[in-house]
């Protein structure tokens, strides 16, 4: 989960503006602004979690956050165009917001809750380092939409992850 949830935030980082540069046909300056939707969403989805905790458990919000996620993105992927595409980004933000501070809660452990953290944080770096590599790899072969198709594939491969495992019955019974 923390390696699916870095490569797409990567993914966002690194190709986000040249997709609207590229794809879309946006100016430098626009593309320049893409990452913006993706991190205030984020920020706002972060800052948010705990009045969504409240009213939904872990294991049903953030599937459904990665689905929004996905399916904001394949809108995005399909119509190429410049508000789609910061909407879809925003989604994206959305949907990777709760994904890493989740996992982090269900990997801690009382006795070790430091080791817990790093490894997940660890796991999740190989991700952001891999991710927008293999972006480029693909899009140099198949174009940068068809390797941005990774992005939403791997969200809704996260979703069934999380509503399908237990490995989140730790996150939603852990205590305020």
């Amino acid at each position: 989960l923390p390696i699916s949830s870095f490569l797409c935030e990567g993914s966002a980082s690194d190709w986000s503006g040249d997709y609207l540069n590229r794809v879309v046909g946006a100016g430098p300056t626009v593309a320049a602004l893409s990452y913006v939707p993706f991190t205030g969403v984020m920020a706002v989805t972060r800052l948010g979690a705990p009045r969504l905790y409240e009213r939904v458990s872990i294991r049903w919000l953030l599937p459904s956050l990665a689905l929004f996620a996905a399916a904001g993105l394949c809108v995005t992927l399909v119509t190429a165009n410049l508000v789609v595409t910061l909407l879809g980004f925003a989604a994206l933000g959305a949907g990777v917001a709760l994904l890493v501070p989740a996992a982090m809660t269900a990997a801690y452990s009382p006795i070790d809750a430091g080791t817990a953290i790093a490894v997940v944080a660890a796991i999740g770096w190989v991700g952001y380092l891999i991710g927008p590599p293999l972006i480029g790899q693909l899009a140099q072969r198949a174009g940068l939409s068809a390797a941005l198709a990774t992005v939403p594939i791997m969200m809704t491969l996260v979703a069934i992850a999380i509503r399908y495992t237990k490995a989140f019955d730790a996150a939603d019974a852990f205590p305020e």
